[in-house]
């Protein structure tokens, strides 16, 4: 493996080091010398040149050497630094800090007066500036309740700790007094046992397990879209809860009062069992899947309505037994697993499953029956260099990305269009080397702890996860006000794609005796022996009539499909134009002409809007 010992840089009370750079960390090595570079902007100390051996603690800007322009000295505003970086891993090929309370603090002041300048921008509309309102109303008032303006700091680092495995952390830190809010508190307030890590059968091959206050998600959406001021949207969301009853013939209250704060997923392979799949030329042969879904519950409302549903079918069988409801219902469809669709409920969970056998061996591992995941020579070396307590732990196991390789080689070798490239895709990729890894997160007294261990560097992708997150709650609650502007828009282009139709239309009939294409044969340039009137004068050849049309038209064929119509694609030019590349319907006949005004030239199925001959449009109403 190549070396590479790079000079390092201390950036203020920042160090980061590199050590080694491998195929496998390159994209990751990409993103952390990226984290670096901005690191260097205004507002960080100079830097001095650091030593090849990196101390035992984290340098601080007292502990740097004497020199010309780098004299010791005392930062001027005291940050987060320590409280971060004492949680990082040091000597590794990572290490980074980054104070955000400046960024952070009062960001929804900032949001706010963003909000203004783009409400007094010109030639916006009135519409136009209330959803602009509603939408930075609404991200304003998220930001405020999530808690995200209470982070001080964050850390990263990352670091070989054995021959094969790395480590990676990812800390968010909160000073005392602001660890309140949805981003502090959906996914667990107070770290605790990963109890669940005991439920992995010994085939897991993907399990993802995590904390989740779902009463706390949706009092929060509650009052975010009430305090909105938006009338439509506050009615929507006070409809959802009877719309749920109505389909589910289950109280939203109930529900979301049965659930008991926790959910997981469990993907298994088993490799006593085969299924083949035909990819490619040749069959593939994979390990048996399964899935199961797990959810803590304080009652068994899901369990007895999900249940009762099932047994509508004379074939689903349901057992009794000691500490244990199941419920079988078998699906017989055409796929390689065979499928029977089980729910459960046993102590405080409920499970829904592919199989029963699969319930069985979760309970079994549970109770200690069976030798579980945890048990593995794997899982244990993983398990050993990460927290004993957490809210969430995501785990992939190395049979998983040995069956997504063999899918991927398959596909590559089956492709034509990849004859002669593989072995390139292989070495780039690195698709020869199965990941494994365990992932725990945490709660901790002063913010968020996100660890990582597995035999790939994953600090880039760490580096990522709180901008996700951060992201995610906000564009949810931000998406029924971006539908409406976005309605909005493909509403107005509609009308204006009608209007430069309306154009071309006219500009041809200046060159054509004052007539439409519809109504001047063929033999002189027109479209007349195209025509085929339906309903209302609507032509059925309506493309035939604009391909005469292109060169007023501007040789843009997409003009002629409405920005609503997801069922139609843009024709890539005029002579390959069929209908299916057409939204707007002509009308033709001979009383279509440029001397009636104000008869219907062309109109758009998917708004309504209506064309005049005068080049006027009338806004109309979906069909």
């Amino acid at each position: 493996m190549n070396r590479t010992q790079n000079q390092g840089c201390r950036i203020g009370a920042t160090a980061v080091k590199q050590r080694r750079v491998n195929k496998q960390s390159f994209v990751n090595l990409l993103g952390t010398l990226i984290v670096s570079l901005v690191a260097t902007g205004p507002g960080f100390g100079p830097g001095a040149g650091a030593q090849d051996q990196v101390p035992a603690q984290p340098p601080t800007a007292e502990g740097a050497p004497a020199g010309p322009g780098n004299g010791a000295f005392t930062p001027a505003r005291k940050t987060s630094f320590d409280q971060v970086t004492r949680q990082l891993d040091p000597g590794g090929d990572v290490f980074v800090y980054l104070a955000t309370d400046r960024w952070l603090a009062g960001l929804a002041t900032n949001v706010s007066q963003l909000r203004d300048v783009l409400e007094h921008l010109p030639n916006v509309p009135a519409a136009g500036r209330e959803q602009i309102d509603l939408g930075f109303k609404m991200l304003i008032d998220a930001i405020s309740r999530s808690g995200v303006e209470g982070i001080s700091g964050v850390g990263l680092s990352g670091a070989q700790i054995s021959q094969e495995l790395h480590r990676s952390k990812l800390v968010v830190h909160y000073n005392p007094g602001q660890g309140e809010g949805l981003l502090w508190n959906l996914l667990g307030r107070q770290a605790h046992p990963l109890r669940p890590m005991a439920m992995l059968p010994k085939t897991t091959a993907l399990a993802l397990f995590g904390d989740l206050d779902a009463m706390g998600a949706w009092t929060f959406i509650e009052r975010t879209v009430s305090d909105s001021g938006d009338a439509g949207l506050a009615a929507g969301l006070r409809e959802w809860p009877r719309r749920f009853e109505q389909g589910a013939k289950l109280s939203w209250t109930n529900f979301l009062a049965s659930f008991g704060g926790e959910a997981g997923i469990i993907l298994t392979l088993d490799d006593s069992r085969k299924i083949t799949l035909p990819l490619g030329p040749q069959a593939l042969e994979l390990p048996e899947p399964g899935l199961i879904v797990a959810v803590k519950i304080n009652n068994d409302t899901l369990f007895e309505r999900v249940s009762q549903e099932m047994k509508a079918n004379p074939q689903t069988e349901l057992k009794e037994e000691a500490g244990l409801k199941i419920c079988v219902m078998p699906l017989p469809l055409p796929l390689p697993v065979p499928l029977q669709l089980t729910v459960a409920s046993s102590g405080d969970y409920f499970f829904a499953a592919t199989s029963p056998e699969l319930v069985r061996a979760v309970l079994d591992a549970r109770s200690g029956k069976t030798p579980g995941l945890g048990e593995s020579a794997e899982f244990k070396a993983l398990r050993q260099y990460l927290p004993a307590e957490g809210n969430q732990f995501f785990y992939a196991g190395k049979r998983f990305s040995e069956a997504l390789l063999e899918i991927q080689k398959q596909a590559m070798q089956s492709n034509p269009l990849m004859a002669g490239q593989t072995d390139f895709f292989n070495r780039f990729l690195s698709v020869n080397d199965a990941g494994y890894g365990l992932v725990v997160g945490g709660h901790t007294p002063s913010g968020w702890q996100l660890v990582s261990v597995g035999n790939h560097d994953c600090s880039g992708a760490l580096l990522m996860a709180p901008v996700a997150g951060g992201i995610a709650v906000p564009a949810a609650l931000l998406l029924p006000a971006l539908a409406k502007a976005k309605a909005r828009a493909q509403n107005i282009a509609c009308q204006n794609n009608l209007k430069m139709i309306g154009v071309a239309c006219a500009t041809w009939a200046l060159d054509n005796g004052d007539q439409f294409p519809f109504n001047v044969s063929t033999n002189k340039g027109g479209s007349l022996e195209f025509c085929a009137r339906g309903d209302g004068g609507f032509d059925q050849n309506s493309f035939r009539h604009f391909m005469v049309l292109s060169n007023n038209l501007g040789s843009r064929p997409q003009i002629l499909v409405c920005p609503g119509d997801s069922s139609r694609k843009p024709a890539a030019d005029f002579l390959s134009l069929e209908a299916a590349n057409v939204t707007y319907q002509v009308r033709s006949g001979t009383d279509v002409n440029p001397k009636q005004t104000q008869e219907v030239l062309a109109r758009c199925p998917i708004h309504g809007h209506e064309l005049h001959c005068d080049g006027s449009v009338t806004q109309g109403h979906p069909q």
